[in-house]
């Protein structure tokens, strides 16, 4: 005999008539408490708050680790088997399956492993003779899925026999965000396992960044990494079969809807990337390729509130992503989330240059971000615009509600005042009349909380300084 939350009951009963009653008396489970501390495993003395804890087995339970790492769940019930998951951004997620008996259990201290966040959305500005290099904290991010896909394979398209050949997406961005790895879906079909690679490329269908290589499976989803890297326009991501000498496992193909956005690309040795729709010459089409980027932007996930500092790396884009010769430029661990580089000199070899930003953590650091590439144009950009004569104030910084600017010139002056966020566009902008003397408020509530440029002209005089914006 079963009943919900008693403990099940056996009785052998003689049956010796057409019709008996036979009492059974259950018991009830009894409930129980569990209780436990949760700690980083690189210091077990450094509690971690916001943990999210939950029990699943005769029952469900979730609970929450306060200030001091502690937590407790009490709608669990004995002679019972739990799986109990923890869970916080920034740490790996940790189970442990348990047997509950009648009596409360301490599960004691469990400890959770740090994954170091990466720096994302970091974003470069040539000014001058100075670089002002820009990112956002790791803690602050959300992983995000971009998928064109609506998960369904009623096709799948691979390579013939030696060709050389690309398929993937197009991705339409209107925001800047940064990239970290591509997962491909492959038909259940068994071919040929045979290696591959990644290839990304930019806007202008000049090649960002391939993978290392990789053996392909069939029926599988694969998340290939790649290096962080930030993004701001429309990126191609494809899947490239080059040199192989049979057809290997197919890439699934989404023709099921509609309202699928046309995305699948091709792309030929020598020629431009163009939409298979087109190449199949049926422009009113909708096709995908089980092609998906993921990428990092911007959240407000619960951590465990720890901190983090940054070190930044400079060197040539054409070594990227090798960066084995770039010059640490920091002196010191850096606190805040912006970075003036003015180490440049005379002898650094005119061309394109990437920063690349680490976030150090108590444990270890993180995988560094690449930037946006910066065109370096040697001793020319050692000539400034004429010296800033004069006081510029920004404050408070880091800014929660308003953000205040003041300027003291020593002769009054036309002056034009604007803000830009870290990739460039322009979110306000003052023109003032001649003045020696000005100061401006401005509510941040309508910008998102992130880094921020004011720059300052005064005639042919400019500078700019970084700001934050925090929300509460």
């Amino acid at each position: 005999m079963t009943a919900s939350f008693y403990n099940d009951a056996f009785l052998t009963v003689e049956l010796s008539s057409d019709s008996q009653t036979v009492d059974f008396t259950l018991t009830p489970k009894t409930q129980v408490t569990i209780t436990g501390h949760i700690a980083a495993s690189h210091n077990p003395d450094f509690s971690l708050q916001n943990v999210r804890v939950s029990a699943v087995g005769y029952t469900t339970d979730m609970a929450k680790t306060d200030l001091s790492g502690d937590f407790q769940m009490s709608n669990i019930f004995g002679i019972s088997a739990y799986v109990i998951t923890f869970q916080l951004y920034g740490y790996a997620d940790t189970t442990i399956t348990i047997g509950v008996t009648d009596q409360a259990i301490d599960l004691g201290t469990i400890l959770m492993r740090q994954e170091f966040l990466s720096p994302f959305d970091v974003y470069a500005t040539l000014q001058n003779n100075k670089v002002t290099i820009a990112w956002k904290d790791g803690l602050k991010s959300e992983p995000l899925l971009l998928q064109m896909d609506y998960n369904e394979c009623p096709e799948s398209y691979t390579n013939e026999p030696n060709e050389n050949v690309w398929l993937g997406n197009v991705f339409r961005l209107s925001d800047t965000t940064t990239i970290t790895a591509v997962e491909i879906h492959t038909d259940v079909y068994d071919l040929s396992e045979g290696v591959v690679t990644i290839d990304v490329y930019d806007h202008n269908q000049d090649l960002l960044i391939t993978s290392l290589p990789f053996a392909i499976k069939n029926d599988s989803v694969m998340i290939i990494d790649i290096p962080n890297i930030v993004v701001y326009d429309d990126i191609y991501a494809m899947l490239h079969f080059e040199g192989l000498s049979e057809s290997v496992h197919a890439l699934c193909f989404d023709n099921s809807d509609d309202n699928i956005i046309n995305s699948a690309v091709i792309k030929y040795p020598d020629e431009n990337i163009q939409l298979v729709s087109k190449y199949f010459g049926t422009n009113d089409a909708n096709f995908a390729f089980h092609v998906r980027v993921h990428t990092l932007d911007p959240g407000n996930p619960e951590t465990s509130g720890e901190l983090s500092v940054y070190n930044i790396y400079r060197g040539l884009s054409e070594e990227f992503p090798n960066t084995t010769n770039w010059a640490l430029i920091n002196q010191e661990p850096v606190e805040q989330l912006w970075f003036v580089d003015s180490t440049w000199t005379p002898d650094d070899i005119p061309g394109e240059y990437r920063y690349v930003v680490e976030a150090s953590y108590t444990a270890g650091s993180s995988e560094g971000t690449f930037s946006n590439e910066i065109t370096w144009d040697g001793i020319t950009a050692l000539t400034d615009p004429a010296a800033f004569e004069g006081r510029l104030n920004v404050y408070p910084n880091p800014a929660q509600e308003m953000i205040n600017v003041e300027v003291e010139l020593e002769v009054p002056s036309e002056m034009i005042l604007s803000i830009y966020t870290v990739d460039g566009q322009l979110v306000d902008k003052h023109q003032v009349s001649r003045q020696n003397h000005i100061k401006i408020s401005r509510l941040t509530d309508q910008l998102p909380e992130g880094t921020y440029f004011l720059h300052l002209r005064v005639n042919d005089q400019a500078t700019v300084k970084p700001f934050v914006v925090i929300k509460k």
